[in-house]
């Protein structure tokens, strides 16, 4: 993370800088086994980003369904 000191009408504030193309933010996510702290993977945040909502609305598709229901409907923005 890298951030810059500004004043902001007389008070310091620190802000982060998107230095990724495009002036985006980049973040990894990084992966460790827990009994041999070995590196398991590092990960995008955005693509894991994607990953969990389309998890969470297939599981909540599942889990909150009528039993039988063989269709769902999705209505999605953005």
């Amino acid at each position: 993370e890298v951030v810059q000191d500004t004043e902001v009408l007389g008070s310091r504030r620190e802000e982060k800088l998107p230095l990724a193309q495009g002036g985006r933010f980049v973040g990894l996510v990084m992966l460790f086994d827990l009994e041999t702290t070995e590196p398991l993977a590092i990960i995008h945040d955005s693509g894991l980003q994607r990953l969990r909502v389309g998890a969470t609305s297939a599981l909540g598709a599942k889990y909150l369904s009528r039993g039988g229901a063989r269709r769902v409907g999705l209505i999605v923005t953005g």
